[in-house]
């Protein structure tokens, strides 16, 4: 299968495996509230000095040095991916600015940049918001003591966040004179299942991100799990992402074809000059399982989208055949629709 295309439609992205084998150090990562779904140790520097490179991150330390205040968290999912990471950023003689990040793709293909600017009351919501992040609450020390009740708490498929706050050296406010203030660096790392600040404060910003963004702002929250994962699905998206975004209804409505559809509902997928498609269409998408990748916007009023078809052999359920498909979109009263599409050859599916 199209590896291009999975990793665009499946965002699975690089997990870094546990390096505990025994079945003790694996508890002990949990209980310090440090094992992602797959008991990485997402509080480990090495473990964290990875994830930054995913998204081509100096360390926290260097940015000060330069002169970089900054408020930034990467997440990772309930299954163990790393799925964004959200940058608040303000360089020295430049205006803040938000940037999403998604890992780098293996094939070194990279999105464009996802940014805006923000204004004065943005960010100091934003430094504002972030004083307490890393306080623990009395609830989590709590968790830390062995109180031998024999009571077992089970958190499943939790996300995870690594946030960090580094204030580059500034003059110190509401002082007379010139008194420098030292810059300073913090951290934590925090699964969902804590039930502490740190996961909370990461969610608030991205919906903040969310919000200075607005070509991510027409992506139906209900496709998707979560405001970080939206961000994720609008940076990975090409060309317009205003029009990008509106196509992600009709991909949403042909992925969810299946044999029970009736005709009629799918030829109102195709565009009024694309009619004459239907039959070969309609079998088409019959025939097997759409996975598309996110769609390219190319202008206000087409797009398009790449992806790959499965169908699976009706005599033995562990064979498939696949074959990679193009689809052209064209906005017709209002909504995109399908235009034109190519289908490739289909071969023997080799995952």
């Amino acid at each position: 299968m199209n590896k291009f295309i999975l990793a665009l439609f499946v965002l699975l992205q690089p997990v870094y495996s546990a390096s505990a084998q025994d079945e003790s150090a694996m508890d002990n990562v949990f209980d310090r509230g440090c094992g992602d779904d797959d008991g990485t140790d997402r509080c480990d520097d090495n473990v964290q000095s990875k994830m930054r490179s995913l998204y081509g991150w100096k360390s926290a330390k260097v940015l000060t040095q330069e002169g970089v205040t900054f408020r930034r968290m990467m997440f990772v999912d309930g299954y163990g991916n790393d799925v964004v990471a959200i940058e608040f950023a303000r360089k020295p003689g430049r205006s803040p600015r938000v940037k999403i990040e998604t890992p780098k793709s293996p094939e070194g293909i990279q999105p464009a940049e996802l940014s805006a600017g923000i204004g004065q009351r943005d960010w100091s919501q934003i430094i504002g918001r972030s004083r307490l992040f890393d306080q623990k609450l009395a609830r989590e020390l709590e968790k830390s003591k062995a109180d031998g009740s024999g009571e077992i708490t089970i958190c499943l498929h939790g996300w995870f966040i690594v946030a960090e706050a580094g204030d580059a050296e500034s003059l110190q406010p509401n002082v007379v004179g010139q008194q420098i203030k030292p810059a300073s660096i913090r951290r934590d790392a925090e699964s969902a299942c804590a039930g502490g600040l740190t996961v909370p404060y990461a969610f608030q910003m991205a919906d903040v991100a969310l919000k200075l963004l607005p070509e991510c702002q027409s992506i139906e929250k209900e496709s998707v799990r979560n405001v970080p994962k939206l961000l994720a699905r609008c940076n990975l998206m090409r060309g317009d992402r205003l029009a990008a975004a509106d196509a992600m209804q009709i991909v949403a409505k042909i992925e969810a074809v299946d044999e029970n559809r009736s005709d009629q509902q799918l030829k109102w997928l195709l565009a009024a000059s694309a009619r004459e498609l239907a039959p070969d269409f309609i079998k088409m998408l019959k025939s097997g399982k759409l996975y598309l990748g996110v769609p390219v916007g190319k202008g206000p009023d087409h797009a398009s989208v790449d992806g790959v078809i499965v169908q699976r052999e009706r005599s033995n359920d562990e064979s498939s055949m696949v074959a990679d498909i193009s689809i052209e979109f064209i906005r017709q009263t209002g909504e995109f629709l399908v235009q034109s599409y190519k289908l490739s050859e289909f071969r023997e599916n080799e995952e």
